[in-house]
């Protein structure tokens, strides 16, 4: 295997940048701003294999100095955000059981809505209020334009449906319990117009 080569001067300025904007722009309230920026194609599903691979640089050995600890208090401010979820949200979740459950890890909480329509409303309501809400998957992986070919012309229409009906919640360690009050209350509220 070849040796990756160091990071260019201009890489590390990149790196600096993304972790500073990362830093911000994951706080819900503040996800309208790269959502509203067309090139960024937040939500798409890409497929590059030559994408270019360098060492380590000491900005990024800086980051994750002390990274057990730091990945620690993550998943705990996780796991309170995953409960939250899944007490406040049993008639809608993906998998439902019986008994004392056990909060899986998860980087994001999906929800099944059940309806397309619904979902792209409460995207939108979200995306206004700053709320941080977003598609499981934007469309199945047949659909990925550089490796569709590998399916032969296939359709997955149940694939397809769940794309259209599945949303993520939230919960990282920027979601605040207001914030969760209002993605509940947003969800209730469509919950009503979808009965109605």
């Amino acid at each position: 295997m070849e040796r990756l080569p160091s990071c260019s001067a201009m890489r590390i300025v990149n790196q600096f940048f993304y972790a500073l904007a990362l830093l911000f722009l994951l706080r819900p309230k503040f996800f309208w701003l790269p959502s509203a920026i067309p090139f960024l194609r937040l939500g798409e599903t890409r497929f590059d294999p030559n994408f270019q691979m360098c060492k380590l640089s000491i900005f990024q050995a800086g980051l994750i100095r002390d990274v057990r600890n730091k990945l620690s208090k993550f998943r705990s401010q996780r796991q309170v955000n995953i409960k939250f979820w899944y007490e406040n949200l049993q008639n809608h979740l993906v998998k439902k059981g019986s008994g004392k459950q056990l909060l899986p890890d998860l980087l994001r909480f999906p929800l099944h809505i059940g309806n397309s329509r619904i979902v792209e409303l409460i995207l939108g309501q979200s995306a206004r209020l700053g709320l941080g809400l977003a598609r499981t998957y934007p469309n199945t992986i047949h659909s990925i334009l550089e490796i569709e070919a590998q399916f032969d012309g296939q359709d997955f229409p149940r694939a397809r449906r769940a794309a259209q009906e599945l949303l993520t919640l939230p919960v990282h360690d920027f979601i605040t319990p207001r914030d969760r009050e209002l993605i509940i209350n947003l969800l209730v509220d469509e919950g009503e117009g979808k009965r109605q």
